[in-house]
């Protein structure tokens, strides 16, 4: 009987390491997230140029309930002096821009975005970096430095006002900020040895950002370099001409390095952007469902908006045109998914182990009966 206990014990203590050890694995990312601050995104951002042809595409990963996910119309407009600018006291004729992004405590977040010069603008999270004090006009960027979108037509005007701008020492940089343009140029600034980075695509026609930094590789989330990095620069590097660049190999791509909530993680891709720079059209995606999408012209969606409007959802005071993401996705509109790939395993497990058991019990009973009988 004591040997059968042990045995019993032994079982039971292999099924709780098991237990443990799926736990353990899925609760990294989640641990690894709750160490950020709320701004933080684990996303996969690329862009590609082939010809005339010019792509940005975006993983938006978060642990925020996919129902928050939004995207915002903005048209060109008039700002006045009454909200933070990008140049203080004055007023600026801002481009039209569609945003999208998380409302999170009621304030509307903006993770990415395109202007109506094709000029895109995504982040991903990085290990935290700081900033020298720097030359130049004192710059305080709205939340992820979206708001260059605002006044930048392209890359180089992008690269120019950091360059000529201060931003305060205090700035809370975990993040990297991947841009790219109508004429195919792209850069992910960063910051690395207290000085602000610049990191372009050299002669490749893509560039690729995800969870280490792009200026300093020592620094970096997961495993450098991680798998969706590797899954992207590989299947960027298939497409080798421009009639192969299209909208379904770039969400094909999106769609190989996606993230899935799990049973141990509530981080999930929320919903994934594919922009066409030149054509200044957006693709969107929710939920990692590719076979769906929603495509919007930036032109048609300003023609829709009433300039004179003094509803915003924007708390920038930006007149705007905003929707909740999943609305456009009635078949995927239940918000959180269930894990029923994790719960499968971990039933099968237990079955397995309580079948172990019992039988082990049984066959020990049936010898010990047979053992009396004698």
């Amino acid at each position: 009987m004591k040997r059968l206990r042990r045995n019993n014990a032994s079982i039971f203590i292999f099924l709780i390491i098991i237990i443990l050890i799926l736990f353990t694995t899925g609760r990294d990312i989640q641990e690894l997230y709750q160490n950020q601050d709320q701004e933080s995104l684990f996303c996969t951002i690329f862009s590609i140029a082939l010809g005339n042809t010019v792509m940005f595409g975006s993983n938006e990963d978060y642990r925020h309930s996919p129902s928050t996910s939004f995207i915002s119309f903005v048209p060109p407009q008039v700002v006045p002096n009454t909200i933070n600018l990008p140049i203080p006291n004055e007023t600026v004729e801002v481009f039209g821009q569609v945003l999208v992004g998380s409302v999170v405590n009621g304030l509307f977040y903006v993770m990415g975005g395109m202007n109506d010069q094709g000029l895109c603008y995504d982040a991903n999270s990085i290990p935290r970096e700081y900033l020298n004090e720097q030359d130049g006009d004192l710059w305080s960027p709205l939340s992820g430095c979206w708001d260059l979108l605002w006044v930048c037509s392209n890359v180089s005007e992008v690269i120019e006002w950091y360059q000529s701008h201060s931003l305060p020492s205090t700035i809370n940089w975990n993040c990297q900020f991947h841009y790219a343009d109508a004429t195919g140029d792209a850069v992910i600034i960063t910051a690395s040895n207290d000085e602000v980075q610049f990191v372009g695509k050299g002669n490749d026609s893509y560039l690729v950002s995800t969870n280490f930094n792009r200026a300093d590789v020592s620094s970096h989330y997961f495993d450098y370099p991680c798998w969706r990095y590797n899954t992207a620069v590989e299947m960027l590097g298939d497409i080798t001409s421009e009639e192969n660049l299209t909208v379904t190999t770039c969400s094909g791509i999106l769609d190989e390095v996606h993230l899935e909530q799990s049973l141990f993680s509530d981080i999930k891709t929320l919903y994934s952007t594919v922009y066409d720079c030149v054509n200044t059209k957006i693709h969107l995606y929710y939920l990692y469902d590719f076979n769906n999408d929603v495509t919007f012209d930036l032109e048609e969606e300003y023609s829709k908006i009433d300039l004179n409007s003094t509803n915003y959802s924007l708390q920038y005071k930006l007149v705007d045109k905003t929707y909740i993401i999943q609305n456009f996705f009635p078949s995927r509109s239940s918000g959180e998914l269930p894990y029923v790939e994790d719960i499968i395993i971990l039933v099968l497990i237990i079955s397995a182990s309580s079948l172990v058991i019992l039988f082990n019990f049984w066959r020990r009973r049936k010898k010990k009966s047979k053992s009396d009988s004698h």
